[in-house]
């Protein structure tokens, strides 16, 4: 798999398999995950998700700190609002209705 496929791309992909049936193996993982605890099987979900994206972008990390850095100075500059968390989401409830 390419890494720079989207996570739309992986579930339509999957979407198509359904009708293949599925290998013993993956019958009785399946099974297994599905006796597992909710953390454990989103701790499991989590794993499989990040083994289909491929690795990182070479400095995507440095590209992020720098963008972090950028919206703090941003922040003590005085140069951007900001809007508490609950004020956001109530926004967004009122336009998604």
């Amino acid at each position: 798999m390419e890494a720079a496929e989207s996570c739309d791309g992986i579930i339509h992909r999957c979407a198509r398999n359904r009708g293949v049936p599925m290998s013993n193996a993956l019958t009785e993982l399946k099974e297994k995950a599905s006796q597992l605890s909710e953390a454990e099987r989103a701790e499991l979900a989590l794993s499989l998700l990040e083994s289909l994206d491929g690795p990182a972008d070479s400095g995507v990390e440095e590209a992020w700190r720098l963008e972090v850095e950028r919206r703090v100075a941003e922040i003590e500059r005085g140069e951007v609002q900001l809007i508490p968390g609950d004020e956001v989401f109530a926004r967004l409830r009122r336009r998604l209705g």
